[in-house]
């Protein structure tokens, strides 16, 4: 996946989980930049603006992280959709709740193709 489709990917999905007015900024980063994780996002509610980081198409691993860029973005922006009246001073990390946003994400990934 390139960039252009990854930011035209980001358009559609905030389209459809109505997060439309947001400004969101999605880049790819490295697998060193990302530690473990295959997708993070940070926000500001207060001005509706936020950044997403993907891991790169390279960096991904059979049988490691999420074979699914698209699966990953729509969870980032879950996040966003259910937690973006907090800040991100107010939240935990939750497993549940990470397993969760992953299994809606992957229905809804499933379900738009």
């Amino acid at each position: 996946m390139t960039k252009r489709e990854l930011n035209a990917l980001t358009k559609l999905w905030q389209k459809r989980l109505e997060l439309g007015h947001w400004k969101i900024k999605v880049l790819f980063q490295s697998e060193h930049e990302m530690d473990e994780d295959a997708g993070r996002v940070s926000y500001m509610p207060e001005h509706s603006q936020a950044e997403i980081c993907i891991l790169r198409p390279e960096d991904r691993k059979e049988g490691g992280h999420n074979d699914s860029i698209e699966e990953d973005l729509i969870h980032e922006l879950l996040h966003i959709t259910i937690n973006g009246h907090k800040t991100l001073d107010e939240l935990n990390y939750d497993a549940c709740f990470e397993r969760g946003l992953n299994a809606i994400a992957k229905a809804l990934a499933e379900g738009y193709q």
